[in-house]
């Protein structure tokens, strides 16, 4: 809805490579409305009895990660390391932990 509440600052999203977008330097200046067309089009009155328009809505799906794309075997190899420190932090933790309260008694 952002799209709608502040078009310049958060515009549409369009399907990839369907837009050719421009820079602020590469506008031509002569395609833009002048300051006589934009108050005539500003102080136009609108109809009250128009329908409410709905947001629009395309039903084709743009996917942008390969479906069923496993994870990297360097990162599953870096994960399995934290985890085995882990592990290995919490059972010396559980150890002097039981060893302290064995020669306390």
């Amino acid at each position: 809805w952002l799209h709608h509440a502040y078009p310049r600052e958060c515009p549409y999203p369009h399907r990839a490579g369907t837009t050719k977008p421009v820079g602020i330097f590469e506008v031509d200046v002569a395609g833009l409305a002048s300051e006589e067309d934009m108050k005539a089009l500003a102080s136009r009155r609108q109809r009250r009895s128009a329908p409410v328009h709905s947001m629009p809505w395309s039903s084709e799906e743009e996917v942008f990660a390969e479906p069923g794309a496993s994870r990297p075997v360097g990162l599953a190899a870096v994960q399995g390391a934290v985890l085995l420190a882990a592990f290995a932090t919490m059972a010396l933790g559980y150890a002097r932990t039981a060893l302290r309260g064995a020669t306390r008694q």
